[in-house]
């Protein structure tokens, strides 16, 4: 019902998540065929979403649009974890609990777009868990960033997870 992961690789990147309420790891007999259903909350993030929305802003934005979205604000980064939990299937979703109007449907539509793209999402992510900000939209070559970093980074999860739960 609570808990808290900390996402740790190479000593180096230390990442910490709560896990939410309402998860499930749950086996039945075989103790390597369990079913894995967990969502963790990246702790206390916050960016500006001027470099995710600003295709969306232009020289007829007002000013007071214009500095809400330079402005750090809270970014819920949720992990998803589903499967099994030596390879679980992991996908992110990402919310802005503290915006509202222009800026929240800026930021909403980026997001439905991030969600339909799963390594614009992740490139999104991977600048989130490293630089605490986000990556600039380029428009083309989506994705360059996360060309095999997709794989490592669900390996890297998916260890350290499986580390962390071997050592209860």
């Amino acid at each position: 019902s609570e808990g808290d992961y900390l996402f740790t690789n190479f000593r180096v990147v230390r990442k910490p998540f709560v896990l939410k309420s309402g998860g499930v790891i749950q086996w039945d007999g075989d103790p390597y065929n369990e079913t894995l259903r967990v969502q963790a909350l990246y702790k206390d993030l916050k960016a500006s979403v001027f470099p995710l929305i600003a295709e969306y802003i232009n020289e007829g934005t007002p000013q007071s649009v214009y500095d809400e979205a330079k402005t750090r604000t809270r970014v819920d980064l949720t992990m998803t974890l589903t499967g099994s939990l030596l390879k679980p299937n992991i996908s992110f979703d990402i919310s802005f609990p503290d915006l509202t109007g222009e800026i929240k449907g800026y930021t909403d539509s980026k997001v439905q777009i991030l969600k339909a793209n799963e390594n614009a999402m992740l490139e999104q992510v991977v600048g989130l868990l490293i630089t605490r900000s986000f990556l600039p939209s380029t428009g083309v070559g989506t994705g360059q960033l996360t060309k095999g970093i997709d794989n490592t980074l669900s390996e890297l999860i998916s260890a350290t997870l499986s580390s962390y739960l071997g050592g209860l």
